[in-house]
């Protein structure tokens, strides 16, 4: 009996030292948010799947880390489950632009991680929480920060955007509330707006913080002209009067005098 003594040692030793498959989604997630891409690749198979908005192999997947860290994203989890062959998660992420600009609610994510003993085969994202609330909240915070960039730099690439997101967001969130209103306000007026009630005016189209393009009702002729803002009311300068609008909304002003009529973005 004594010489199997060490034997049951060993093997209580050696299965106190193999990790749950909970320790290795947490040693992941922990490799991930660190951005280190050999300590993931340890932990995949070799055929790998990643199933979420789209299907990555064992490669992208380990290439998509490069992404996650320009943009310094983070997972942290919320509740797991372990149930053997595979572990449960619902996992809150966060990115420096959801950080800095204040994007609310947090984008939640429920996944299915599966294993074959002790390598993980296959992630599948379940479900996404909060999806469209936190859709809408990025639009209407992110697009007034690229606006500024394109401004300042001139950069509208998204890829040139993130080889410096970090400074580029450090210098929009550093100005004053008003500068930001107002970047704001020229972001989300770029485009087309079109009127079908406007007895004058047919379509308005505004590019950059000046310029505006005005398209009469009649004949459809159309002459470029330049417009100021002042918190909710446009001022777009003709050869005659000067016409004004009412922002109601991102998509509709309101015009009044010769411009009176409804126009709505059309892109």
């Amino acid at each position: 009996m004594k010489k199997f003594i060490p034997i049951l040692i060993c093997v209580f030793i050696f299965s106190a030292c193999q990790k749950s498959k909970q320790m290795i989604v947490e040693d992941l997630i922990e490799a991930k948010n660190c951005f280190e891409k050999e300590k993931v690749n340890q932990i995949l198979s070799d055929n790998f799947m990643f199933y979420g908005t789209g299907t990555l192999n064992k490669e992208e997947y380990l290439s998509s880390i490069d992404t996650l860290k320009a943009f310094e994203c983070q997972s942290s989890i919320l509740q797991v489950q372990d149930l053997d062959s595979i572990v449960k998660t619902e996992e809150r992420v966060r990115s420096i632009v959801d950080s800095l600009l204040e994007v609310t609610p947090a984008i939640i994510q429920k996944k299915t991680y599966r294993f074959v003993d002790d390598k993980l085969v296959s992630i599948t994202v379940d479900s996404i929480l909060n999806y469209v609330d936190y859709t809408i909240s990025l639009n209407e915070k992110y697009i007034p920060f690229t606006f500024y960039v394109k401004e300042q730099y001139g950069i509208d690439d998204e890829r040139e955007i993130a080889t410096n997101i970090k400074k580029y967001l450090s210098e929009y969130v550093g100005l004053p509330v008003s500068v930001r209103k107002q970047y704001k306000t020229y972001a989300h007026l770029q485009g087309t707006y079109v009127s079908r009630d406007c007895a004058f005016y047919r379509k308005l189209i505004f590019r950059g913080k000046r310029t505006v393009t005005i398209v009469d009702a009649i004949f459809g002729f159309s002459f470029a002209s330049s417009y100021e803002v002042d918190e909710n009311i446009i001022k777009i300068r003709t050869d005659k009067s000067d016409l004004l609008f009412e922002i109601k909304d991102n998509q509709t002003l309101i015009g009044e005098g010769f411009a009176r009529g409804t126009f709505r973005k059309s892109n």
